[in-house]
């Protein structure tokens, strides 16, 4: 019984089966070949992630970075060249995806994934970048305040960052700016299939508020400066995203009663 249901489904959606196997292969290999190639530029990339940090010093001589194991600098070169070829590639698999599934769509649904897919890919990078000119430094600067160069017979404080804790924090900081962006995309995908409404999202406008500083409290480094940026910038995105969601409540409603 359970051969011929394997068979029935191969011998059904054996064009299908094909199709997808040889996306998922193009997408492997373009994968592959973006971190290999991500890989050679993995010292550059680093050197780039890094300029907040030399930036922010205040005692420049003898300033570095450190790693204690063996093997931690190649395996954050490893790291580097995975996460860049990982974003490399996105865009490429991104559509492998769409185009998998855009025959069984209507055109509208079509034209709704496209767009969204953009968006979501742009705010992304924004938000990313936001996090890296933005967030980081103040983040770098405010640590560092608790330097202390040592008088008379006092030892100076100095910070050696280790190469995997900076990387890691860089990391968290331009990823969760990243997501945070994605919010209007989320709200509008939540009023575009009648979960929320614009009434809604106007009720509990404070509640949000006070959630988004606490998000962003989450996000950000223990300063004032970047909490409030965050913040502040969530509160915009929320409005931006009633706007949006009225836009769409209007179109829904005019494409329904044209339809009847």
């Amino acid at each position: 019984m359970v051969e011929n249901f394997v068979r029935d489904f191969k011998s059904r959606y054996q064009k299908d089966i094909s199709e997808l196997r040889t996306r998922l292969f193009l997408s492997i290999l373009t994968l592959a070949i973006s971190v290999s190639g991500s890989f050679y530029f993995a010292e550059s990339i680093l050197s780039m992630l890094t300029e907040p940090l030399s930036l922010s010093y205040r005692f420049s001589d003898g300033r570095k970075l450190i790693f204690t194991g063996l093997m931690d600098a190649f395996l954050m070169h490893f790291k580097v060249a995975c996460y860049a070829g990982f974003m490399m590639s996105l865009p490429y698999i991104s559509y492998q995806v769409y185009a998998f599934v855009a025959p069984g769509l209507y055109q509208h649904e079509k034209r709704t994934i496209a767009y969204l897919m953009i968006f979501v890919h742009l705010l992304f990078l924004i938000g990313g970048a936001s996090g890296y000119y933005l967030i980081v430094p103040l983040a770098c600067r405010f640590f560092l305040s608790f330097e202390s160069p040592g008088h008379g017979q006092s030892l100076p404080i100095l910070l050696e960052a280790r190469l995997d804790q900076y990387w890691d924090f860089m990391l968290n900081v331009m990823i969760g700016c990243g997501l945070v962006l994605q919010l209007p995309v989320f709200i509008l995908l939540l009023c575009k299939f009648g979960i929320i409404t614009t009434n809604f999202l106007v009720v509990y406008r404070k509640h949000m508020i006070v959630f988004f500083f606490i998000i962003a409290a989450i996000i950000t480094p223990p300063d004032v400066v970047s909490h409030v940026i965050l913040g502040t910038a969530m509160v915009m995105l929320y409005e931006i995203s009633i706007l949006a969601s009225k836009i769409v409540e209007k179109y829904q409603r005019g494409t329904f009663n044209h339809t009847n």
